[in-house]
């Protein structure tokens, strides 16, 4: 299956549809703005932005097995962005301005109350090496940075290293992943 977001009807919700063709099916269909959806490793949850304009951005979780009923991952007066799985699926990258800055934090799924902050001056777009032993993020600067994992259980890390500045529009928290 495919996951992406459509604004349907004046509404923006989440969908999939098979990989192998068919009709789309809507997998969230509230008053909420919904989009961003990041499969779990394991294709048993989707992990998706809900805008709602009183509150902002939180992150919510799709089981797609049992009641297949949307509840919080993360749900906080700050804006939460952008969010991405570790390959093993036991750990969510995103994007908070809780501090009045974007910057990269890193929790446990499920969620356990466990974070830790990656980045230290700002940043956004986190994406996972495929092995799971860096986190990338791209600085407020533009300038790529690479978070090297030093292990999982307990989650511990070294500090970002610079790789190399990206042309990419300035990055924001309220902009589209890319």
């Amino acid at each position: 299956r495919i996951a992406y977001w459509a604004n349907a009807g004046g509404q923006r919700d989440v969908w999939t549809i098979p990989a192998s063709g068919g009709a789309p099916i809507p997998v969230t269909q509230d008053a909420a703005t919904d989009w961003s959806p990041e499969w779990s490793p394991d294709g048993r949850h989707l992990l998706f932005e809900r805008f709602v304009p009183e509150r902002g951005s939180d992150l919510w979780i799709l089981p797609l097995d049992g009641t297949r009923k949307a509840v919080p991952f993360l749900e906080t007066p700050a804006n939460e962005t952008h969010a991405a799985f570790s390959p093993d699926g036991r750990l969510v990258a995103y994007v908070s301005d809780e501090g009045g800055m974007p910057q990269i934090f890193v929790r446990t799924f499920p969620a356990s109350g466990s974070r830790w902050q990656v980045s230290r001056s700002g940043g956004d777009w986190p994406a996972w090496s495929a092995d799971g032993k860096e986190l990338y993020f791209v600085g407020l600067d533009r300038v790529l940075q690479a978070v090297p994992i030093t292990g999982t259980s307990p989650f511990s890390f070294g500090g970002p290293v610079p790789l190399f500045r990206m042309r990419v529009p300035q990055p924001a928290i309220t902009s589209n992943r890319t």
